[in-house]
């Protein structure tokens, strides 16, 4: 079987009136996944309204949109009681320029201290379904190398 099962959620940063709803929802779509990892992707919104929610749902990753979203750690303390993985959209899937390698390595160091020692998957901050494919296949490229270099320097 899959190792992760990911869900996109596309709407709730901007609907966080929707929180106990989507809640309920993944807890539907996960109630019978045993072995894979349940993982929801939340694009198109910083969830500032929500985040407490994407801390109690029923997933061992949380996903968030930090390009559409605001890059402000402070706001994930609320994972410092979960045991939750984080998955970081810090690549812009609807651009193609690609990302500044400093600018995500400052990320990733200032990550512990803002929710302390946790799994981290870097990502795209959404679907790379809009891009050319020779422009995402660069994209996905660079965001290897990006995690690549990270592990090095931040192990």
């Amino acid at each position: 079987g899959a190792p992760i099962i990911q869900v996109d959620e596309p709407a709730w940063g901007r609907e966080p009136s929707d929180s106990a709803l989507v809640v309920e929802a993944l807890g539907r779509v996960f109630g019978a996944v045993k072995k894979a990892k349940r993982a929801v992707q939340v694009s198109f919104g910083a969830l500032e309204a929500s985040i407490g929610a994407l801390a109690e749902a029923p997933v061992d990753i949380a996903g968030l949109d930090f390009i559409d979203g605001r890059r402000d750690l402070s706001r994930l303390g609320v994972f410092r009681k979960t045991d939750k993985a984080l998955s970081l959209g810090l690549f812009d899937a609807r651009g193609t320029r690609l990302e500044d390698e400093a600018d995500v390595l400052d990320v990733l160091r200032a990550l512990p201290d803002a929710v302390g020692p946790r799994d981290v998957y870097l990502t795209t901050n959404c679907g790379l379904e809009f891009l050319p494919r020779d422009r995402a296949q660069r994209k996905l490229a660079h965001m290897v190398a990006v995690a690549r270099r990270a592990k090095e320097v931040l192990a």
